[in-house]
């Protein structure tokens, strides 16, 4: 662990080192993104569905 944090801080000086970073951080960020849209959808959904099963409980 320590000689990764060693390579990484070196790296870090570097056009490769941080053209690997930004890589590795977009790939977080769009499993973020994708987890956050899938929550989004979800949502949608519950609602939807919750507001179908009000107007049916209440005849509208």
């Amino acid at each position: 662990m320590v000689e990764e944090h060693r390579t990484r801080a070196r790296d870090a000086h570097t056009l490769s080192g941080l053209a690997a970073e930004i890589r590795h951080l977009r790939t977080g960020l769009e499993a973020v993104a994708d987890k956050v849209r899938r929550h989004e959808e979800t949502l949608r959904r519950l609602t939807r569905d919750s507001a179908k099963q009000r107007r049916s409980l209440t005849g509208d």
